[in-house]
């Protein structure tokens, strides 16, 4: 979408759906049909957690959607991430000349989940750990 900006605040947004999970995952567009996806939920820490990982994955060069912090009517951190309309794996494997590209994604995706997996479970034993 050419001369995409995000929206000004939370009430730009309407509900489409939910989308299920502990973050209350929400599908929601804006005025323009760009669609998103909200999570809050009752572990705020977990929101920007959330956020902080897709900002680790950028920095590891896996490409994620982009994502934005707001701040509903409460001050509680809301997780907003632009959907991106792409093609499923299975389906970029079966093109030849895009196997490799691929797969190359693949192993640098699968070494940051490891790597971002590692962390949490440091978090989670120490209660100290945070990534970023």
């Amino acid at each position: 979408m050419s001369g995409w900006r995000w929206p000004a605040s939370l009430s730009a947004f309407r509900a489409l759906g939910s989308l299920g999970g502990s973050t209350g995952a929400q599908l929601v567009e804006d005025e323009n049909g760009q669609r998103y996806v909200f999570k809050w939920g009752a572990d705020a820490e977990r929101v920007l957690e959330e956020a902080c990982a897709d900002a680790i994955y950028r920095t590891l060069g896996v490409p994620v959607p982009d994502t934005k912090i707001y701040e509903d009517e409460h001050g509680a951190p809301v997780r907003v991430a632009r959907i991106v309309e792409g093609v499923p794996v299975g389906a970029a494997l079966k093109n030849r000349s895009k196997t490799e590209v691929v797969r190359e994604q693949l192993r640098r995706a699968f070494a940051a989940d490891a790597l971002l997996a590692k962390l949490g479970r440091l978090r989670a034993a120490s209660g100290q750990c945070h990534p970023g």
